[in-house]
């Protein structure tokens, strides 16, 4: 076998990969912020605050037509995906989109959340983090659990904010991926709570090195569409507790 033909095999194998890991959804925690409290596998995450290395993060629009309810999970109504935020439209899964682009949809407008409210009845703007728990050993860590965490609207800044930090410190100046960052939960007497981040470190290489093969996984993951069949997101019977087993968080 030529030299060229090992290379076309590599390249039609790599390509055959994403095309198939686009029809499988991959498992991954998700972290709760409902009423301010962080949560994973509805255990509560210790003091609130997790020291975390954020792999990836994309932006996000959510639609519900339904008002709220408390413990109730399902997909959003409509929704888009953008990994910087411009050029946003419906995912062509949703059956009947808002609009055919986010901008100049009706619900991304001011008083269309309703019942006299000044707010939009989407969720515009959003963040969502892929990030993965913080731990001393490198081996540890690459054995964690990679969790979603997705910002509420009055926390985006504080993450934009983080974001241009560690690019403009001169002793930093990485990705998100490249460095330490806690995560913390405050009351906020305007939103209930906001999202505070918070540079910890630099990472040394043997966890850049970590990171990097994470990087691929978070992005498929942060990208990957919600599941539409009704009754997708019922929570499943808890887990039982099991003597001496190591929590991921």
């Amino acid at each position: 076998m030529t030299s060229t033909e090992i290379v076309n095999w590599e390249e039609k194998l790599k390509n055959e990969s994403k095309e198939l890991a686009k029809t499988e959804r991959p498992q991954t925690g998700k972290i709760s912020l409902r009423g301010g409290i962080m949560t994973l596998h509805d255990r509560e995450i210790k003091d609130n605050t997790l020291l975390c290395i954020v792999a990836d993060y994309i932006h996000e629009n959510m639609y519900f037509k339904d008002a709220y309810i408390p413990d109730v999970v399902k997909a959003p109504d409509c929704y888009s995906y953008s990994i910087n935020g411009e050029n946003m439209v419906p995912h062509p899964d949703i059956k009947e989109p808002q609009n055919p682009t986010c901008t100049g949809c009706w619900a991304d407008q001011f008083k269309s959340a309703g019942n006299g409210r000044k707010g939009k009845a989407c969720g515009v703007g959003r963040r969502k983090l892929a990030v993965l728990p913080f731990y001393d050993n490198v081996e540890d860590f690459k054995k964690s659990e990679m969790a979603i965490i997705s910002l509420p609207y009055m926390s985006v800044q504080n993450w934009s904010n983080h974001v241009n930090l560690l690019a403009s410190t001169p002793t930093i100046q990485r990705p998100p991926y490249g460095v330490v960052t806690k995560i913390s939960v405050k009351p906020d007497p305007k939103s209930q709570f906001r999202v505070h981040f918070e540079f910890v470190t630099n990472l040394s290489d043997d966890f850049l090195h970590a990171v990097s093969e994470k990087i691929g996984v978070a992005s498929n993951i942060l990208l990957t569409p919600y599941d539409l069949t009704p009754g997708a997101y019922d929570k499943p019977a808890p887990e039982p507790e099991v003597a001496g087993k190591k929590k991921k968080f």
